[in-house]
């Protein structure tokens, strides 16, 4: 479960994250993060200081973003957060118009396989940021 410690270093180094949500519901989000993607405390702390409005999204948002990049990927939910980890603003994209989009994009564009756009995600996460227009085209 979450340590105390670390929800209090997150709100001392980010008070404004209690806009998002109360410290009560914070807890629940934080530890449902941790469990199902197998995160330490320190890797836990290093995914919402780098994308603290994820707080903000429910448990159910979460939960369709992180199964389906389980999905396409044909990964275990450790990768899969070991992988938002160093790529945390993936959760904070729209699933329909956004990540759906970018993955199929990339699995077009570049003619991969399941395997191949898993390694390539895997290796580059920072992709799925990139704008399909001026970046990735």
């Amino acid at each position: 479960g979450l340590k105390e410690e670390v929800l209090k270093k997150l709100l001392q180094n980010h008070p404004f994250i209690l806009k998002y949500q109360s410290k009560e519901n914070l807890e629940p989000t934080l530890t449902y993060l941790q469990d199902r993607l197998s995160l330490d405390d320190s890797e836990l702390l290093r995914l919402v200081q780098r994308a603290p409005p994820i707080l903000g999204l429910s448990e159910d948002k979460l939960q369709h973003k992180i199964q389906y990049l389980k999905e396409q990927l044909n990964s275990n939910y450790e990768v899969i957060g070991k992988l938002l980890v160093r790529a945390p603003t993936i959760l904070q994209m729209n699933l329909e118009s956004n990540l759906k989009h970018k993955l199929e994009f990339i699995k077009t564009r570049l003619d991969l396989d399941q395997k191949q756009l898993a390694d390539l995600i895997g290796k580059a996460p920072s992709i799925l940021n990139m704008s399909i227009e001026n970046k990735i085209a």
